[in-house]
């Protein structure tokens, strides 16, 4: 009945951002309260905007409710350009959130809602910040390793290879 077994590999695209939330919503309850939903994205991230700055007053919560105000979703809008996704070019994570925070912010926070991956790269980076872990690919994948898979028996590593796996909203 069909091709699909325990062991299919596929892309699982979009749905890597619940994975991505759990991810940070556990290191959250880690952080000692240190990273609460209120939290502002500056006050962990030096680079990022500070209030009345535009994108200054972007916190945890709209972050993850894709309602910062930022709506750019095509990498190629932004300016400079963002090659997040692209592991081939070797921006670094940071990087492209120094891209993000520079670009504009047309819509004040919490008022509209925008899906795209750039909300959650900057709250992953939030929450490996708030537990003292290093904004690096492999902390990333470390950190979803210990908050969702272990704890769920997943002892093989899902991440595949033929994927983009740079930022967090592409870890499956």
């Amino acid at each position: 009945r069909g091709w699909i077994n325990v062991n299919t590999e596929y892309n699982i695209a979009s749905s890597s951002k619940l994975v991505c939330a759990i991810t940070v919503y556990r290191l959250m309850a880690r952080s000692s309260g240190r990273l609460t939903p209120e939290s502002l994205v500056s006050d962990f991230l030096d680079f990022w905007p500070r209030s009345p700055a535009p994108g200054g007053d972007v916190r945890l919560k709209h972050l993850l409710a894709f309602t910062t105000g930022f709506k750019m979703f095509h990498i190629d809008e932004l300016d400079p350009p963002t090659e997040c996704f692209n592991s081939q070019l070797g921006l670094s994570w940071e990087q492209c959130l120094r891209n993000m925070a520079i670009n504009p912010f047309p819509a004040a926070p919490g008022t509209e809602f925008f899906y795209n991956s750039f909300h959650l790269i900057a709250a992953a980076a939030m929450a490996q910040v708030a537990v003292g872990k290093p904004l690096t690919t492999e902390a990333w994948l470390e950190s979803v390793r210990d908050e969702v898979f272990r704890p769920s028996g997943i002892e093989e590593d899902p991440v595949y290879a033929s994927f983009n796996e740079d930022l967090p909203s592409f870890t499956p």
